[in-house]
């Protein structure tokens, strides 16, 4: 099952794996339940790595200052 994963979600960004693994994960816990699937487990498989954004947020004043400009609207956007 875990090729099967890797064959269709290893090209994705990490946090998009990360999101379909956290899905496949909560279907096969609950499959068992309701006799879909015998038994599965993905409790050895790892979690992709994410990097954290480190990028910071325009401050309020920032934002402000970008709205006083005199510029067309359209030059705001670029």
């Amino acid at each position: 099952m875990r090729s099967s994963f890797d064959h269709g979600f290893g090209h994705l960004a990490p946090a998009t794996r990360a999101r379909h693994l956290a899905a496949l994960r909560s279907a096969i816990g609950w499959w068992p339940v309701t006799g879909r699937l015998a038994s599965a487990t993905t409790a050895g498989w790892a979690r992709p790595k994410i990097t954290v954004d480190t990028t910071r947020a325009l401050t309020i004043a920032q934002v402000d200052a970008l709205f006083r400009l005199d510029v067309p609207v359209r030059e705001r956007t670029r």
